[in-house]
């Protein structure tokens, strides 16, 4: 019990995450405005970071090609599991999710290791998809396997 009122544990896995992930977005200009303006880069980082970016995404793609030459259909998106790259992207792709969870004031806590995530909310949910669809209006829910406990 938290200031009188229940609180529900809520754990989430992005389903098959790492396969649905297009990193393209790491070249998207908006993202890298982000980037440059969180972290004061000068235009000389920027190019930097598009230039590594561009290669990463040149290595994915060979990355694809083999996949799909080994399984014998192809693999258009995703990125490699297991690749200290890929949990890079990962992190990135998600850092929107973070901040619009960690700005509801119902969440208590909120851990996140990559794809798996656990929040403490100060409310009670009859079941994992009211608690996505509460906390997450924008997910889908074939993506997220929830689980949701009052206490």
């Amino acid at each position: 019990v938290f200031d009188d009122k229940a609180l529900s544990l809520v754990t989430l896995d992005l389903a098959r995450f790492y396969e649905t992930i297009d990193p393209g977005f790491i070249l998207d200009h908006r993202f890298v405005q982000e980037l440059t303006d969180t972290n004061g880069w000068i235009q000389s980082e920027r190019e930097e970071y598009i230039a590594a970016s561009k290669s990463l995404l040149d290595a994915i793609a060979v990355f694809r090609k083999g996949a799909s030459k080994l399984i014998g259909e192809s693999v258009a998106i995703g990125v490699p599991v297991g690749a200290l790259t890929s949990r890079v992207i990962a992190n990135l792709a998600l850092a929107s999710l973070d901040r619009h969870i960690v700005g509801q004031s119902r969440v208590v806590r909120y851990f996140r290791y990559v794809d798996d995530m656990v929040l403490v909310v100060s409310e009670e949910f009859a079941s994992g998809d009211e608690a996505i669809e509460s906390l997450m209006p924008m997910a889908s829910r074939s993506a997220l396997d929830c689980r949701a406990l009052a206490r």
